[in-house]
């Protein structure tokens, strides 16, 4: 573990409260083994929602592709571009690194917001709810309350988020207790009342249980091709 990253906080307590409240859980959290996210008290909100633009809606590759060439326009292809980096480059250059127009407009009001103190910072967030942190970033075009979710489980290790419209929870959960067709949103909202305050560690376990070979649809064979059968001449 990097010196700066952190174990997610409360993490055993968690792990306690699960298997106590919840044996399908418990058997799920043995079957997947220990949590791995690790939390970075220095990245800020800039850096955390600028990723999550790149990242949204195309493949990881592509995404992370695009992020490096634009950190390198903007002086380090290692390091996250400051906001006023970004504001300093050309529309022109910063799409010919292949962001679209969509992400290109994402990723300049977000820098805008940041220079113009229209966004809290780090610490100030933190002192902040979980729904008021979603209030007050979600004014940035492109960001909507599960990009805030995502940004406050895994960069601000927050234990008891649970982001209900998410595809893999309610898939995860779906499968994980045997229910025959997709839980819907609004259903999953009381579903984890017992796991709180850690749904954040339950969610990732939801995720991992999508890995799993047991979970996965089931190929279908293969069609058998009839035969030929040649036809007796008339």
């Amino acid at each position: 573990m990097s010196s700066k990253l952190k174990q997610f906080p409360k993490l055993n307590d968690a792990i306690k409260h699960l298997k106590q409240n919840d044996p399908v859980l418990a058997a799920l959290i043995d079957e997947a083994g220990p949590m791995t996210v690790e939390i970075d008290p220095e990245k800020s909100i800039f850096d955390a929602l600028a990723r999550s633009i790149f990242y949204q809606q195309i493949h990881g590759k592509a995404a992370a592709a695009i992020m490096g060439r634009v950190k390198a326009l903007c002086g380090n292809a290692e390091q996250m571009f400051t906001a006023e980096q970004f504001l300093s480059q050309t529309e022109a250059s910063l799409r010919a690194c292949g962001l679209s127009n969509s992400k290109f407009r994402a990723l300049q009001d977000l820098a805008t917001k940041v220079v113009n103190n229209e966004l809290p910072l780090r610490a100030q967030a933190e002192q902040m709810s979980d729904d008021e942190v979603i209030a007050a970033l979600t004014v940035v075009r492109g960001i909507g309350p599960w990009t805030v979710q995502m940004m406050l489980l895994f960069t601000f290790g927050r234990t008891d988020v649970w982001p209900v419209t998410d595809y893999g929870i309610r898939n995860g959960y779906s499968k994980v207790f045997g229910k025959r067709k997709m839980v819907e949103s609004k259903k999953l909202e009381t579903l984890a009342d017992h796991w709180s305050p850690y749904r954040s560690v339950a969610s990732w376990y939801l995720w991992r249980a999508t890995e799993f070979e047991r979970f996965r649809p089931k190929k279908k064979p293969a069609a058998k091709k009839p035969r030929n059968v040649a036809r007796k001449k008339r």
